[in-house]
């Protein structure tokens, strides 16, 4: 394979809209977005030449389409995405606790430095 089948490339005129649901169709699929849409091209390109197979490297390929998954699997999915999105952000929390500590200590010896000064305690006369 060259050299130029691995470099990115882009498509003028594709809508914002267009590339999020195509974003979310390889995702749903688990597919780089990249081989989610060369499988969409050469199912299409086959279909307009009328093969029913998809065309790879200039031969006639049948690739198995992959079959959706079940609810079941997507609420699985979805609840291990949503422990670690929860780990995530109990790591995060726990990783700017450190500055938010320094952030309030700095904090506190400005207010101290921005207050006014008592005069220094030689100078002050005792009430009698």
């Amino acid at each position: 394979m060259s050299e130029a089948a691995h470099m990115p490339w882009s498509i003028k005129g594709v809508s914002a809209e267009a590339r999020k649901i195509a974003k979310a169709a390889a995702m749903a699929e688990g597919e780089p977005m990249g081989v989610w849409l060369s499988r969409l091209i050469d199912a299409a390109a086959a279909a307009k030449l009328g093969q029913p197979g998809a065309l790879e490297g200039g031969a006639l390929t049948v690739r198995p389409e992959a079959p959706a998954p079940a609810p079941a699997e997507l609420r699985v999915d979805i609840e291990t995405l949503t422990q670690r999105l929860t780990g995530v952000e109990r790591r995060i929390r726990e990783s700017l606790q450190p500055l938010d500590q320094a952030l309030s200590h700095i904090a506190k010896r400005l207010e101290a430095l921005e207050a006014p000064a008592l005069p220094p305690p030689e100078s002050r006369r005792p009430d009698d």
